[in-house]
């Protein structure tokens, strides 16, 4: 097997050279080197496990490290005693195959070798795609960390789904793979399911690989993933290499779409024709004969639901608006799977241009219609989701809570205020501290009770009412058929009856009317600013008109005065709820000479302000609509 050896080491060699040219240690990591400095949260035996040979990517000490180069190959010369021994080991896989599994460490989802350098290099040789390992886990300490987090929910789904063949290195893909396989992340997963999982990425995996997803920045399992939240995992059992392939094909952009490259346009982009309008007679595409048509599927019915019936307020406007340019339907009550995917097959059928989900708890069934149609532009209502095939709109609505909880603290003569939430999805927590920050910066003194209205049997009014909690923000808008005055921010008088204060208001008209206006003007595929594989989210607010504050008549002038100056504020810049020094329940967020907080951090916030009395409820606290948004679009509970 000399010859065997040679042509290893041949392999060897160019890799070597080629990372010495590329300024790149030419060697195999070494793991104690690299955890120089890294504070890690101790070791774990985890047992032997068959492990994917190309997660292995070095050694634990410096030990026999130079006689590899990066990829295992060898690289001493054909006459040295390691190079008899290779060669005698590889003889002896060619005829019985590598029965003692490996001793290595894993740190983050790569492996590093203790004992069996050469039967990894051997197996690597030899085309192997897997070995039998004898692993120990390193921690990393916990940190407010991306990859951390991710990495911690593989450590935690090991424990019922244990399986090295591939890993998700997105945060909320095991609990959302478990919730798609009808599992949870308590119980252990049946042998049986975990052979067809296996089975199922090796049929993908393959047909990944060959379209050269090796290259991209996502994990194959990433991949397999987001493909079987599209096709379905089990058909990956059924389909031929060349159907798979082109399945994979059609998911290509959303592979592409990298992991926090969500744009969060927060300013509309001004109209490059003033008279668009009296333009958009000749531009072709588009005419009074010729309309765009803008289809808004809702999950409930606006008749009954306070959301849905502000956003059949702006579907009613930008027919009007637009003057005959722009027709609009709408299909009722797509809260359902199934309601949602027939919807969408209708406005495929009629030709639509524009597709809009109105409810967070649609996104799922959004991403999923983009793909499938991709001639629709689809856009779902909520916030930092990173899909090319969707994009999502959503109000700066924290501004209008700031200005909303200074008011509160300024009426609340206890310095007690009621604050009532839905459910903990992304920009709720935004929207809690950005009020209680309002208040706190009033009144140092206000604490707010916070209350959740998404959680099972809450009692919310109750336990606001038996706090001597006078000053509540409540829902956001009236329910249409509700006589009930318990919405915005509103005071509870002696006798019980309500007075509304102020109240949040979501233009959504305007909102539609910016966005179809970029599709009329032919503008929409610029809005990715030359990076069509970037997640787009509108994030508009106050300075662009689609979210603002109503005041109560009966208010003073003095409070007037004082919201039309942090109003003002707000719009041109100079106040931000989120600027200089910040506190939680738990310690210091941001020192006071840190820079404002970027949208992504204010979108993603998981933390509750120091004046808040409350917490963030966990998963299983949750009612079923609830729970249906925070696993589609919520913070890690």
């Amino acid at each position: 097997m000399r010859e065997e050896y040679q042509n290893a080491r041949k392999l060897g060699v160019r890799e070597y050279k080629r990372l010495v040219l590329e300024g790149k240690n030419p060697y195999p990591t070494v793991l104690d080197r690299l955890l120089e400095g890294i504070e890690t949260a101790g070791e774990l035996p985890m047992g032997i496990y068959e492990i994917p040979l190309e997660d292995i990517v070095g050694t634990r000490t410096a030990g026999r490290t130079n006689s590899f180069a990066a990829n295992f190959m060898p690289i001493l010369g054909e006459n040295t005693e390691f190079a008899q021994k290779w060669w005698s080991l590889c003889d002896s896989q060619m005829e019985e195959g590598i029965r003692d599994p490996i001793k290595c460490y894993e740190f983050m989802n790569r492996f590093y070798v203790q004992e069996g350098n050469k039967r990894v290099s051997v197996s690597k040789y030899v085309g192997a795609t897997s070995i039998l390992a004898d692993v120990i886990r390193i921690l990393p300490k916990r940190i407010d960390d991306d990859r951390v987090r991710a990495y911690y929910e593989f450590h935690t789904a090991f424990n019922v789904f244990p399986v090295y063949d591939f890993y998700f290195s997105v945060e909320g893909f095991y609990p959302g793979f478990a919730d798609m396989l009808g599992r949870n992340m308590e119980d252990p997963w049946p042998d049986d399911l975990l052979k067809r999982i296996r089975a199922c990425f090796a049929a993908f995996s393959k047909c990944y690989a060959g379209k050269g997803g090796g290259h991209l920045e996502l994990t194959a399992g990433d991949a397999f993933f987001i493909y079987s939240r599209v096709f379905g995992m089990e058909t990956l059992l059924e389909d031929t290499d060349a159907v798979i392939g082109q399945k994979v094909t059609r998911l290509w952009e959303e592979f592409l779409t990298s992991r926090g490259k969500i744009k969060l346009q927060d300013t509309p982009e001004e109209p490059k024709k003033q008279t668009f309008l009296l333009d958009l007679f000749t531009r072709p595409g588009y005419s009074r004969q010729k309309p765009l048509h803008a289809v808004f599927l809702y999950a409930k019915d606006p008749e009954n639901d306070r959301w849905t019936y502000g956003h059949e307020l702006g579907r009613n406007y930008v027919e009007t608006h637009f003057r005959g340019l722009v027709k609009t339907s709408r299909f009722d009550n797509c809260e359902s799977d199934e309601a949602l995917e027939q919807a969408f097959a209708r406005a495929n059928e009629e030709k639509a241009d524009l597709v809009f989900t109105t409810a967070a708890s649609q996104i799922e069934g959004s991403f999923k219609a983009g793909i499938t149609y991709p001639s629709l532009r689809v856009l779902n209502c909520s916030v930092n989701v990173a899909h090319s095939s969707v994009r999502t709109y959503y109000g700066r609505m924290h501004e209008a809570k700031f200005l909303m909880g200074a008011l509160a603290a300024s009426l609340a003569e206890n310095h007690r205020i009621g604050y009532r939430a839905g459910a903990p999805i992304y920009g709720a927590l935004s929207h809690i501290n950005a009020f209680a920050i309002g208040a706190a910066m009033v009144d140092p003194l206000v604490k707010v009770h916070l209350k959740w209205a998404g959680v099972k049997d809450s009692r919310w009014k109750e336990e606001l009412e038996e706090e001597n909690v006078r000053i509540i923000s409540g829902p956001d808008m009236i329910q249409p058929t509700d006589t009930a005055r318990e919405y915005g921010l509103y005071r509870v008088r002696d006798d019980g009856s309500i007075e509304v204060l102020a109240a949040p208001v979501w233009d959504w008209g305007k909102y539609y009317e910016r966005i179809i206006h970029s599709v009329l003007a032919g503008e929409w595929e610029s809005a990715a600013g030359g990076d069509r594989n970037r997640a787009i989210n509108y994030w508009w607010g106050m300075s662009a008109g689609v979210v603002d504050v109503i005041l109560s008549d009966h208010l003073s002038y003095y409070s007037k005065k004082m919201m039309a100056a942090l109003k003002e504020g707000i719009i041109n810049g100079g106040i931000s709820p989120f600027a200089g020094e910040i506190h939680s329940l738990e310690g210091l967020v941001r020192e006071a000479s840190a820079p404002r907080m970027t949208n992504h951090e204010i979108v993603t916030i998981n933390w509750l302000n120091d004046n808040i009395e409350g917490r963030i409820p966990s998963f299983e606290e949750l009612d079923g609509e609830s729970a249906i948004m925070v696993k589609q679009n919520g913070i890690a509970l």
